[in-house]
């Protein structure tokens, strides 16, 4: 009888184990499996930045490029925030959106003011200031890029945008003097 009765102790005792130790297998590998996932989502967005960043470079953007590199970036922000948490997460939205607001000036001093040129540089300074705050733990600086973001668009669609671009070809040129 008390021989019974450690038997089935025994046994619960090992049911336990295993599923301790199945639980434990089963967060680590799911870690593991979510970090992977993460990096995986953040490396092909990351290249379909690239592509889309070069391509929009050399022939000027279109809104396809636009939402490309702006879903993209927030692939590899989002993948990245996965992976290793959200000081990448930051970084990435950061060096994102600075790509993003030199493309967009670019842009703008080849083919004059548009569309897509404008919200490439909206998205740029929203994703840099959103960075920024995820990096400070501060909704500051979010705020100021999106009035600026606002501001640019106040500007852009009242007409005033050719006095926005004389003044940035001023800005650069000044500074490759």
């Amino acid at each position: 009888d008390t021989s019974g009765r450690l038997q089935d102790i025994l046994h619960l005792v090992g049911s336990i184990a295993a599923g301790l130790l199945t639980w434990k297998i089963a967060s680590s590998f799911g870690a593991s499996l979510s970090q992977a996932l993460g990096l995986a989502v953040a490396m092909g967005s990351a290249v379909a930045f690239v592509t889309t960043y070069i391509q929009s470079w050399n022939n000027g953007l279109n809104l396809k490029n636009v939402l490309v590199l702006l879903t993209s970036l927030v692939g590899v922000a989002g993948g990245l925030g996965i992976a290793f948490g959200s000081v990448a997460a930051g970084v990435a939205l950061v060096m994102g959106g600075l790509s993003l607001l030199a493309l967009g000036i670019h842009d703008v001093i080849k083919n004059g003011l548009n569309l897509e040129n404008t919200l490439t540089i909206i998205g740029g300074l929203l994703a840099g200031g959103l960075g920024i705050s995820i990096l400070t733990g501060s909704w500051i600086p979010i705020l100021i890029a999106g009035i600026a973001a606002v501001l640019l668009a106040l500007v852009s669609f009242t007409g005033n945008g050719e006095t926005l671009i004389s003044g940035l070809k001023e800005t650069c040129a000044g500074f490759a003097e």
